[in-house]
């Protein structure tokens, strides 16, 4: 009873979300958000995700959302920062990690594994494997939501959520490593 009433509320909430992305952003830049906003969330624990409001949840997904709209094949995308609604659109009490890149065995723990050498505690992991088409110079051009037909390739999508680190040195270290 408890989980279904756990999910009940993070359909809801995502509900919410989406509607947010409805309302802020048009055409097929809505659909195809809405759709990843599904995905992106799919599979996080009712009570992770309902610790977020809306607002969060909508701008949490539209930043990997934006961060993934280029990237060249073979070519991993990693940035790490600490969200803030003036810059970023939503904010966060934690530091964020975002990975994209080709779907492989062992992302995962290569990365988890990553950031244990450097000492660093995980609070929150989202990996959804997307399935996109890009056009030659990376650009996403389609998401869908199975990979289907010529051009389409399965890509990993990792959100990770750390302590907040403010040293610049060392957000920079993580991307690097």
């Amino acid at each position: 009873m408890l989980q279904k009433r756990a999910e009940a509320n993070k359909a809801e909430r995502l509900g919410e979300a989406v509607g947010l992305a409805e309302s802020r952003l048009s055409g097929r830049d809505s659909a195809d958000f809405s759709n990843f906003v599904d995905v992106f969330y799919a599979r996080v624990w009712p009570e992770d995700l309902l610790q977020f409001s809306a607002e969060n949840l909508y701008g949490a997904a539209l930043a990997i959302w934006k961060f993934a709209a280029t990237r060249k094949p073979g070519r991993a995308r990693v940035r790490a920062y600490n969200p803030h609604v003036e810059e970023h659109g939503w904010k966060s009490s934690h530091t964020i990690i975002e990975v994209i890149n080709d779907d492989m065995p062992f992302i995962v723990d290569s990365v988890l594994g990553c950031l244990d050498r450097m000492g660093l505690q995980v609070h929150l992991f989202i990996h959804p494997i997307i399935a996109v088409r890009r056009n030659a110079a990376g650009k996403r051009t389609e998401f869908l939501t199975e990979p289907e037909g010529d051009g389409a390739v399965a890509e990993s999508v990792l959100h990770i959520e750390i302590g907040e680190l403010s040293d610049p040195d060392l957000l920079g270290e993580i991307e690097r490593r």
